[in-house]
């Protein structure tokens, strides 16, 4: 048997046949043997698997995958298994209908949990979702992804007040779209972590500003519950104690106002604003911001859309819910911009900020600076 010392980190993980999770199998501790019985190190009780499967060992201080005369074979990178094969990072295992990576954390590697639930599992193939994982897991380790910064313009003064990260994907094996990043990310369960990459290498960019500038960082749902995500927050807190830094988080987050006065709390403690985005896409939950109120409460574009030429009654909804909400002491940021029309009725209404392509369009730093 070999010892934890002489084999850190190495695992094999992958969907299990007919399941909705990632599962991370260790082998600190080999020889491993996989198959149905249920003394097995790796149990799988699968019906195209044999009783004793395969077996993982370590020999020549390295790892190798041995098939114990199954029925329906151990296949290495689509090869089958014949005698002793080594392994090596990135080998795909594949045992009845389920497929595994081989893997070896680094201890400057993300971690993970042996078992981890998904969150809206796609039905893709196993192949196509440990490709999507792996890719994914290079992009935050290699920290492959380009920031923009779109303004935030104060409407009183046409200045600008604030820029908001934006994150994309800069891997080629993976789509640069933050929203299908995600979608990915979610499946894999890496939605904390890509958002927290994003996070970090916006607020690392951001030094080229004038203090005066703040910045708003995106949140993902999951985060508000992660602690990763405020040792995030505490590092830019730390490294950039002069700048205004706010928290927006989605509109659809606001379901549990103690929660979120928890959440207002732990930032308060930082100096870091809270931002409710896309106010008006779905339920108004006016009562939940009137119990938890933010510092700013981004409207949607759907209610700022050609607002100038709206019919009266959309005008009227529009401005009574920036007075209502200014009453509370909350800023209001109109989102999505786009046309003169929209600013001058913006500005008219009381909105104190705005955004869209009409004051800025999400561009590199550098273009701003």
């Amino acid at each position: 048997m070999c010892g934890i010392e002489d084999l850190q980190g190495w695992y094999l993980e992958g969907w299990v046949e007919g399941e909705s999770v990632l599962r991370r199998y260790c082998l600190d501790f080999l020889p491993a043997r996989i198959g149905r019985q249920p003394q097995l190190e790796i149990h799988l009780d699968l019906p195209h698997i044999s009783a004793e499967h395969a077996a993982i060992y370590a020999r020549e201080g390295a790892v190798w995958v041995r098939d114990l005369n199954s029925r329906n074979g151990t296949f290495l990178n689509g090869e089958r298994v014949t005698g002793d094969r080594r392994l090596k990072r990135g080998d795909i295992i594949q045992i009845g209908c389920s497929e595994f990576e081989v893997g070896r954390a680094h201890a400057v590697e993300l971690s993970f949990e042996q078992t981890i639930t998904l969150v809206g599992a796609s039905a893709a193939p196993a192949t196509g979702r440990l490709s999507n994982a792996k890719a994914l897991r290079e992009l935050l380790y290699q920290r492959r992804v380009t920031i923009s910064f779109q303004p935030i313009v104060d409407l009183r003064n046409r200045t600008q007040a604030h820029f908001e990260i934006l994150g994309r994907g800069n891997h080629p094996a993976l789509p640069s779209s933050p929203s299908a990043l995600f979608s990915i990310a979610e499946d894999a369960a890496m939605s904390v972590e890509l958002s927290g990459l994003f996070c970090d290498e916006g607020l690392r960019a951001v030094a080229a500003l004038p203090n005066s500038v703040g910045v708003f960082v995106n949140s993902h749902p999951k985060e508000l519950a992660a602690e990763q995500s405020f040792k995030v927050l505490r590092r830019a807190r730390e490294h950039y104690a002069d700048r205004a830094i706010t928290l927006e988080i989605h509109e659809a987050s606001l379901t549990d106002p103690v929660m979120m006065r928890d959440l207002q709390a732990r930032l308060r403690a930082l100096d870091i604003g809270l931002a409710y985005d896309d106010f008006g896409a779905g339920q108004a939950r006016l009562l939940e911001i009137a119990e938890a109120p933010p510092d700013y409460l981004k409207f949607d574009i759907s209610l700022i859309r050609q607002l100038d030429t709206a019919p009266p009654a959309r005008r009227r909804l529009v401005a009574s819910l920036v007075e209502m909400v200014r009453e509370m002491g909350v800023f209001c940021v109109a989102e999505g911009i786009e046309r003169a029309g929209e600013l001058t009725v913006c500005t008219d209404f009381g909105f104190d900020f705005g955004q869209g392509y009409y004051l800025g369009e999400p561009k590199p730093l550098r273009h701003w600076t």
